[in-house]
């Protein structure tokens, strides 16, 4: 944290009072760092999975896997969720499930994917019955069944999973023609020998496509109208800030403009954000810059006739300093974002 002689070396000019001010702002949020919370959790989290607790292990996994507490590791949440699940954890079975479905972490197989996302589907996980409903709708490591496919999104709607909703929307506006149609025998023909059935060739263009990891977190993030205690976020999809896609999985952000009153002055700016890294662990990162447009003096006892050259310091246009936060979307109407390792901050909608 930035002491008082700090800040006298890299700004000789600054004021006793506002450096107090400065203080008072910056020392509340270097305070707030939840870090050693989450690495505390791991590290009891690992030596209860290490002491053969079957629940232990699936969180230990699921903090490799988000990186929380620890260094994200798609092998070691791999090896922990087959811990898990070999002690009869459905949780992790379903992890283990989609690991081997979206390949992360290890080979990807959809034999196994399909053989343990079905035991945990039954077995009421909803991620499990998400991805089974997928794998059926595709046709992929499971029979092409549009039915089947809608019945398993509902049961994971009904267990709270948010993309299910999205998806089964988008089943039943799709036209049958377009579904993959399942093999029809053309009729005999009249001959000594009958002829063998032939099959129908699908187009690749036909075809259901499965979602890309992370498609579906984008969809739910650019839906907007995210607030953080009721105000507008500026740097995701907002009434105040613009998002636009650049690329498959990367989202450009544009405030409006904005103003920070830092008790010396009243800085305006507007924030530019680039999203990125969505995942299938409904992840992603945000990296911002602040472009100050102008700064107003402010009056105080130091500076009682608001004079410019009193005010804090700050260079018009583009800052130096990136911010960065990593996103977790833990239900559909609610974000969740560390920012620069500091500050955990919460957006709904």
């Amino acid at each position: 944290m930035a002491t008082q002689s700090d800040l006298r070396r890299t700004a000789p000019g600054i004021s006793a009072v506002l450096i107090a001010a400065l203080l008072s702002i910056f020392a509340p949020l270097c305070l707030a760092s939840d870090d050693w919370v989450l690495t505390d959790r791991f590290k009891s989290q690992l030596k209860d999975a290490q002491n053969g607790d079957a629940l232990a292990m699936y969180e230990v996994g699921r903090m490799y896997e988000r990186g929380r507490g620890t260094e994200q590791d798609m092998t070691k949440a791999a090896a922990w969720f087959q811990k898990s699940a070999d002690k009869g954890q459905q949780e992790a079975r379903a992890r283990l499930g989609i690991l081997y479905y979206d390949g992360l972490g290890l080979p990807k197989n959809v034999n196994k994917a399909a053989e343990l996302l079905v035991t945990a589907a039954n077995a009421g996980v909803s991620s499990a019955q998400f991805y089974l409903a997928q794998m059926y709708e595709a046709g992929d490591g499971m029979p092409q069944d549009s039915q089947k496919a809608m019945q398993w999104y509902q049961a994971a709607a009904d267990g709270g999973y948010y993309q299910a909703k999205g998806r089964m929307r988008e089943l039943a506006q799709t036209p049958i023609t377009t579904r993959k149609p399942a093999r029809k025998p053309k009729p005999p023909v009249q001959t000594a020998t009958p002829a063998p059935p032939k099959e129908e060739k699908v187009s690749e263009e036909a075809a259901p496509q499965r979602d890309k990891p992370g498609e579906a977190l984008l969809r739910a993030v650019m839906q907007g109208n995210w607030l953080n205690k009721d105000q507008p976020a500026s740097f995701l999809p907002s009434r105040t800030t613009i998002c636009e896609k650049d690329g498959e999985l990367s989202v450009k952000c544009l405030s409006s403009e904005q103003q920070r009153n830092t008790g010396a002055a009243v800085i305006t700016y507007i924030l530019e954000a680039t999203l990125s890294g969505f995942n299938a662990s409904d992840q992603f990162t945000v990296q911002y810059v602040n472009n100050v447009l102008k700064t107003t003096a402010v009056k105080t006892a130091a500076n009682p006739d608001g004079n410019q050259g009193l005010a804090f310091n700050v260079k018009l246009g583009k800052q130096t300093t990136v911010h960065k936060l990593n996103c977790e979307l833990e239900e559909e109407n609610k974000l969740v974002c560390v920012k620069d390792k500091i500050a955990t901050i919460t957006y709904t909608r």
